[in-house]
């Protein structure tokens, strides 16, 4: 009895972390949009990343008592899930709305799952077409959802979501190997410096220094802490599906901040595109979670 109250507790703590992960993840969207009215964009992201990533492989060496490695394919990722995707990220961010930018950065897992069919030979099922089919959908209405929109600035933050979703699906066997922990920290500082470096040749580097732009660079990589630490915490003693599955909540909560930190305002397009692309992630994680179990049980009986 002690056994299934303690896994149960566990679910429940694991689920509570993951949660409060996603809150970081989703509250990022906002504050960078107030961020760049202190500091250039590819300066802001570079310092955010690269203040993350030390913190993080500082992290993994104090309780892995080891040193991390950047290889070929840990460098590969760095250059696709930061570097290019944070360019495009913060070259779209200024005409769009944050509620647009949730949505569909939150909406990564559908591109993951298109890469991870060429890259793995995973296939798609009905679930998985189902949730693709509902993340596009609601990415065209997330588009829709505002008046103004720029198409140019659209497109860019739609690039960065993809290179974000490619990342993702090459790092799932980086991930087994050099572990979850030590590739974030690994890739967000690679990632992080290389943004610094080209940022001279990118644009004209500039930052308000006050005490409002130093809370905001300070809180930004403080998100990408958060989230990582929290997450791969909660992973430590639960099975992946399990933690993935909270990750539906970032699309609804990037809206909700954007509502009370920019004074956006909801629409009904934006909210089906929200319940869309949250279904489309419950869904793709469903799909990836009953295929892992598959294979799970076809090696636990060879």
């Amino acid at each position: 009895m002690s056994i299934l109250a303690s896994a149960g507790s566990r679910k429940r703590d694991a689920l509570f972390i993951t949660f409060v992960g996603c809150i970081f993840w989703a509250s990022f969207v906002p504050v960078a949009k107030i961020g760049l009215d202190y500091i250039s964009p590819i300066l802001f992201s570079g310092l955010r990343f690269f203040i993350a990533g030390i913190i993080l492989v500082g992290i993994f060496m104090i309780t892995e008592k080891k040193k991390p490695h950047l290889d070929f394919v840990s460098l590969v990722i760095s250059i696709i899930q930061i570097y290019l995707a944070y360019i495009f990220f913060f070259k779209g961010l200024e005409g769009v709305t944050g509620s647009f930018v949730s949505i569909v950065t939150g909406a990564n897992p559908v591109f993951a799952m298109f890469f991870s069919v060429f890259l793995y030979g995973e296939r798609y099922d009905r679930i998985r077409i189902a949730g693709i089919i509902a993340g596009i959908t609601g990415i065209a209405m997330a588009t829709f959802s505002d008046s103004n929109f720029n198409i140019y600035n659209m497109f860019y933050i739609l690039l960065s979501s993809i290179f974000i979703g490619f990342g993702n699906s090459i790092s799932k066997k980086s991930v087994n190997q050099i572990g979850p922990l030590a590739l974030a920290g690994v890739t967000t500082l690679t990632g992080g410096a290389l943004l610094l470096l080209t940022s001279p040749f990118m644009e004209t580097p500039m930052i308000n220094i006050s005490y409002q732009s130093v809370i905001i660079i300070i809180y930004s990589s403080f998100t990408s802490i958060a989230g990582y630490v929290l997450f791969y915490t909660a992973l430590r003693h639960n099975n992946v599906s399990l933690v993935t599955s909270v990750k539906f909540t970032i699309p609804p909560m990037g809206v909700i901040f954007s509502i009370l930190l920019l004074s956006e305002k909801a629409n009904i397009l934006l909210v089906i595109s929200i319940i869309l692309v949250s279904l489309a992630i419950l869904m793709i994680n469903h799909a990836s979670a009953i295929s892992n179990n598959k294979v799970q049980r076809k090696t636990y009986i060879k």
